[in-house]
């Protein structure tokens, strides 16, 4: 269980999580600190393969190659069977790069609940400003992005602009 107090979280001091899927926002905090500018590799854009068109069969599937809807299927158990991480080895994990989301959904009026998306080696993140990035799993590099253009003057809002994906 992570701790309501997040000065006890090694990197996360002072940001927030949602309480009804802590392990997975404590992940996406992990691997994403919302502050600024994008830094990109000057290199040649990798080409993400459409998805296919999944069926209910692939997606009731537990988890193995990726987190293909909310919830990891389509019964949200939100558990994947790999057992490459446990309990005893889960201690040791270390990031290996972050990315910055060009500033999306900093602002006290956004709210992002939305769980990140992996398939075939791009995470899909949605922020509280309804941006979106696909990001590559190996080097945090942002392969492309989707800005919504939610209007910053709109602000009677009753409880924040709230991205659930």
């Amino acid at each position: 269980m992570i701790p309501a107090n997040n000065d006890k979280i090694p990197g996360v001091k002072g940001m927030l999580y949602h309480r009804r899927c802590p392990a997975c926002v404590y992940i996406l905090l992990l691997t994403f600190r919302l502050t600024g500018d994008v830094v990109m590799a000057q290199e040649q854009p990798p080409v993400i393969n459409p998805a296919p068109a999944f069926t209910a069969p692939d997606l009731v599937k537990l988890p193995t190659t990726g987190w293909l809807t909310n919830g990891g299927n389509l019964y949200n158990q939100r558990y994947s069977p790999l057992k490459q991480i446990n309990r005893d080895n889960v201690a040791q994990l270390k990031g290996v790069w972050r990315t910055r989301l060009n500033g999306s959904g900093l602002g006290p009026q956004y709210s992002g609940e939305a769980q990140p998306l992996v398939h075939d080696g791009v995470i899909y993140v949605v922020t509280g400003a309804d941006g979106v990035f696909a990001v590559s799993v190996k080097t945090g590099q942002i392969l492309w992005q989707y800005d919504a253009g939610l209007d910053p003057a709109i602000d009677v809002i009753c409880c924040g602009w709230t991205s659930r994906g």
